[in-house]
């Protein structure tokens, strides 16, 4: 056993005890906090208006008296909401990035409280968000919780809210309560299906006053029509017990020390079977709590009048857990408060399987005193006193500010498990897999031998756990994570893991059994698979291989004897002939120096195999399949290809033109008709545009031909997507020299919902991008494979083309001129003039269009622009890592698993000093340097020409390591499992979660992109003269109204 493969095998070993170390911790250690189920009011309903619309208004009203009182309401908007209480906005979760919706945004990820979210994972930092082609994200799964205490007053009290969906049937939950302190009955219930809720499709203004105001008159609102009961399940990480639980404790302190410090402390009694903890709490000054020695929280100047929510779940043992408080005065002078004196408000309770508060605790005479620090947690010290009262707790005094679980906070706490529990699982692995192949497959050759094999039973289970840790991450902003952050998740996945473990040694002793009775290896069934599996078309490389090795054997004076007849008997040879010599035939050079010509001779053998009569060619030893044979392989694979091809362009054009056209599509559209009507690219208020003149060129010909409509518009993108499809499939053909790698690749590019979104868009995204994989393909094949004239004009026109329909593309020419001079040489002036000239023409063609651009961009007429200043040019200033980013992680994370195969094939091709593989990766990381340090305006549109190529060479980086996995390890133990089919099997699971499948199929149903169309066909047909139409957008208004005032 080689360096390499025990490199290999402890790499398996230390990443299984990592993550079933990590697991483990997760499920019984450091639990995360997870999300349940809620459990509605048997009352409550969705409400949504009488007719169909995009966006209502609801509207409750009630009266309350001149006494102390509080509320709480959660609710589940399907899907975007905003809450009101008494003119205020209380709450707000919108899929809106800026003013725009977005489908790129992950599950309620911009909620007003964070801390709500479904999982403990921060979302990326992506400022510019997109559309592709993927339904919203159904954030009505999970509910929110709203404290209305510190909003409510004597009066009328309004709470109203605002709904809103990417299709026609909005809807809402709401569930909640007004009360009073010490009453256990609700004073007010604001629960919908219960409770008079008035609804309206239109946000009404009267006198000024808007929708949402208190004196609003909303006695000509419709009644809210519950429309269903809550049977479908919403998932929350809170309790209900943290708003509707009634304040339990007082405001207590205690003896000041020379040092101004106050020592508090006191137990709480857990029972031994619980769900949960929670407590509550507020301060005044600097103050720490601590739980069993664990920090919860350090605040400092603390406004007392923020009550902190913790979950402690994780920090609480059975039986009796300790908490210490640590208060002192700021270090600012004139803080006054209480004469000087600090105070302290707690309380908690646990929850059992009913979700029943139970075993209460608060800050009360238990509690006691000391001026120094307590030495021992668990007995009470001869220094200690009891505390003192300072005042009765208030409702309305607090705002409830929700933190989460107290366990995550304590970082090095949380860091010292996990890595104790992933050190006891490389420790576990490590004896396991010694154990399995020493005892269980008989590896007694080595120590060595015997964990290789034991490595080999446990890769099922190994690859399992390291898919499931993709995709944690990779749907840690999307809605399919709340499988992951269900309670037992976690124990689910671990027994999962030890399932498929029991699975794989199971199939092992049914081989073992048969292999008993029959043996396991056949030599002539297995050539005979090798030669079905021999490509027809590599027979010429195989014959230039057997070329070389002649001619070195020549070189060196050894002598080549041709095979003869005789090595051909034993399998029913009936004879010996030249197979194909047109292209088979030796060279005409002697097999040893003065000799006589070779013969190249191929055996025809036929034979009975299992009472069939089959034919065969062999060939230097190797059999290869009939003609016939190798015929029907390529017309399936074909037939695959079409499939596909026709499966990408019936999702590009399903449903084309249902989704309304964003402002940019507007632009271009007005642009186009601008050159249907003039002859030049002039938009409805006058002004040139300038941009991308071969795309906008392109479709005004294609319009012209097939007629003027926004179907047909789209359909010309639905083309070049299409056709970029057939690219990507010879580009990867090429690159990885094998089919089905070529087709899984168009496969998934075919059903990409970033693909499929710009693939019908009006805009020049797609035309650049199959501008740039032709000459890319025309560059690989005139430069690096080739130096062929006809691929390198292809290249020079295809990318003056791109430069001509994109400008920002520029950006991606210093990569291949990179690649041109690594791999072009030697370079001769004599014959490779042409090419000087031909890049030549092609900087001054892209030069005489920006100097025109700037000409006519001096023009009197104004427009208006979120720039003034050009989209290229130096930037080594602000946020440098956003194309970084967002390229590699992508929206909600879609691209993570790409990168990761991305790069560690990047890492294997260096080490491997494979400078052409090498070379590929590379041109993805230049275009992404050079878009950082020349782009100026930050969009994710701009690294969409390299996104197939991305794509491509990440699913070719993880079916080859796939491959190389299975390869390494089939050599410790032969035929002990189909390692390579269960890698590469993996591998197309993985790609499979990940691009979402669900969500492509769904957003068919959605409205992407707002209802532009709808609301400029509204003010058409209500427009008054006189009127004056007014937009942050004006393009979206150019195509019907024939522009904006």
């Amino acid at each position: 056993m080689n360096k390499i493969t025990r490199g290999l095998i402890l790499v398996l070993v230390i990443t299984l005890g990592i993550l079933l170390g990590s697991l483990c911790c997760s499920t019984w250690d450091q639990i995360p906090t997870p999300i349940r189920p809620v459990i509605w009011a048997s009352e409550a309903q969705w409400i949504a208006p009488s007719k169909p619309t995009y966006r209502f208004y609801a509207r409750r009203s009630f009266n309350l008296a001149d006494t102390e009182a509080a509320g709480w309401l959660r609710l589940s908007a399907d899907n975007d909401f905003i809450l009101y209480v008494n003119n205020l906005v209380v709450a707000r979760e919108l899929s809106y990035s800026g003013q725009i919706p977005r489908n790129t945004l992950g599950l309620a990820s911009q909620s007003t409280d964070p801390s709500q979210n479904f999982n403990d994972s921060l979302p990326y930092s992506l400022r510019v968000r997109d559309w592709v082609q993927w339904s919203y994200p159904k954030d009505w799964k999970l509910t929110y919780y709203v404290d209305l205490t510190p909003y409510l007053r004597p009066g009328k009290n309004v709470i109203a809210l605002e709904v809103q969906k990417s299709k026609p049937n909005p809807r809402t939950i709401v569930e909640g309560a007004i009360y009073t302190p010490g009453s256990k009955s609700s004073l007010i219930k604001l629960t919908t299906g219960a409770t008079p809720w008035g609804i309206s499709t239109l946000a009404e203004n009267q006198d000024q006053l808007r929708w949402f105001d208190g004196e609003f008159n909303d006695l000509n609102w419709q009644k809210a029509l519950a429309i269903s009961p809550s049977t479908e399940a919403t998932y929350s990480k809170l309790s209900k017990s943290l708003f509707e639980q009634p304040l339990l404790g007082n405001w207590i302190t205690g003896t000041q020390s020379d040092r101004g410090e106050v020592w508090l402390r006191s137990t709480w009694k857990v029972p031994k079977r619980h769900q949960r903890g929670f407590i509550r709490f507020a301060g005044e000054g600097d103050y720490s709590l601590l739980l069993n020695g664990s920090l919860v929280n350090r605040y400092h100047r603390e406004d007392a009048q923020l009550l902190h929510l913790y979950e402690v779940s994780n920090l609480l043992r059975s039986g009796t857990n300790t908490l210490s408080v640590r208060l002192s005065q700021p270090l600012e002078t004139g803080w006054q408060n209480n004469g000087g004196l600090v105070g302290f408000y707690l309380d908690g309770w646990i929850e059992n399987e009913l979700g029943e508060a139970i075993a209460p605790i608060s800050t009360d005479g238990n509690w006691t005193t000391s001026t120094q620090l307590f030495k021992n947690w668990t007995q009470v010290s001869e220094q200690e006193q009891s505390v003192t009262f300072l005042r009765q707790s208030h409702l309305q005094e607090f705002k409830r500010q929700l933190e989460g679980n107290a366990a995550l906070e304590n970082y090095p706490t949380y860091l010292w498990h996990q890595g104790v529990w992933s050190i006891g699982g490389i420790i576990f692995v490590f004896v396991w897999t010694w154990i399995l192949g020493r005892f269980w497959l008989n590896q007694t050759d080595g120590w060595w031998d015997s964990l290789g094999a034991g490595t080999i039973l446990l890769l099922p289970g190994n690859l399992f756990l390291i898919g499931i840790g993709l995709l944690k991450h990779r749907y840690g902003e999307a809605e399919a994570a709340l499988k992951f952050a269900l309670p037992h998740s976690n124990m689910l996945i671990l027994w999962g893991f030890f399932l498929i473990v029991l699975l794989t040694l199971l199939w092992y002793l049914i081989r073992l059994e048969q292999g008993k009775r029959q043996s396991l290896y056949n030599p002539p069934r297995r050539i005979e698979a090798e030669g079905r599996r021999f490509p027809f078309l590599q027979i010429q490389k195989l014959h230039q291989v057997w070329i070389n090795a002649h001619n070195s054997d020549l070189a060196s004076g050894k002598e080549l004897s041709p095979p003869q007849p005789s090595s051909c008997q034993g399998e029913g040879v009936s004879g010996v002939s030249p197979l194909f010599p047109s292209f088979l035939d030796p060279p005409p050079a002697p097999l040893k120096k003065g000799g006589a010509r070779g013969c190249f001779a191929v055996c025809f053998t036929g034979g009975n195999r299992g009472g069939t009569q089959s034919q065969h060619h062999k060939i230097l030893g190797l059999q290869l399949p009939h003609p016939l044979g190798i015929v029907v392989n390529q017309i399936r694979n074909w037939g695959m290809l079409a499939s596909i091809i026709i499966m990408g362009f019936g999702l590009r054009v399903y449903r084309l033109g249902f989704v309304d056209l964003d402002p940019d599509a507007n632009v271009s559209l007005d642009c186009v008709r601008g050159i249907l009507r003039t002859g030049a690219p002039i938009s409805t208020s006058g002004i040139w545009y300038t941009r991308g003149p071969v795309y906008h060129y392109a479709l005004a010909l294609w319009l012209r031909l097939v007629g003027d409509s926004d179907f047909n518009a789209c359909f010309f993108s639905v083309i070049f997507g299409t056709a970029t499809l057939i690219l990507v499939y010879f580009l990867a053909k090429q690159v990885s020299g094998k089919v089905w790698i070529a087709l899984l690749a168009t496969a998934v590019l075919a059903f990409d919902p970033w693909e499929i979104w710009y693939s019908r868009n009006i805009r020049f995204y797609q035309l650049t991008q199959f501008l740039y994989l032709l000459g890319f393909w025309a560059f690989w094949q005139g430069f690096i494979v080739s130096r062929k004239r006809s691929y390198q004009y292809i290249c020079f026109v295809t990318l003056t083309l791109m430069l001509l329909t994109q400008e920002v593309t520029i950006t991606l020419l210093p990569a291949l001129a990179i690649g041109a001079l690594c791999f072009y040489r030697p370079f001769r002036l004599a014959s490779d003039w042409k090419l000087i000239l031909a890049g030549s023409m092609m900087a001054f063609v892209y030069v005489y269009d920006g100097i025109f651009v700037i000409i006519k961009c001096l023009t009197p007429l104004a427009g208006l622009s979120s720039l003034t200043t050009s989209y290229i040019k130096l930037y080594l200033s602000g946020d440098i890592t956003f194309f970084v980013t967002d390229f590699f992680v992508g929206f909600n994370r879609m691209k993570i698993i790409y990168s990761v195969f991305f790069f560690l094939s990047l890492i294997y091709f260096f080490l491997q000093k494979d400078k052409v593989k090498l070379f590929l990766y590379s041109t993805i990381l230049i275009e992404i340097i050079f878009l950082t340090i020349m782009v100026f305006f930050e969009g994710s549109r701009y690294t969409y020409p390299i996104y197939p190529l991305f794509v491509l060479l990440s699913i070719y980086s993880a079916c080859n390591l796939a491959e190389i996995l299975g390869d390494k390890l089939r050599k410790i133990v032969p035929n002990l499992l189909p390692l390579k089919g269960i890698a590469i099997g993996s591998v197309l699971v993985l790609l499979l979660f990940n691009i979402e499948p669900i969500r492509v199929l769904n957003s068919y149903q959605d409205s992407i992109t707002a209802r532009y169309v709808q609301a400029t066909e509204y003010i058409r047909d209500h427009r008054k003269p006189g009127d004056i139409t007014i937009s942050n957008v004006p393009a979206v208004h150019s195509n019907i109204l024939g522009g904006a005032d």
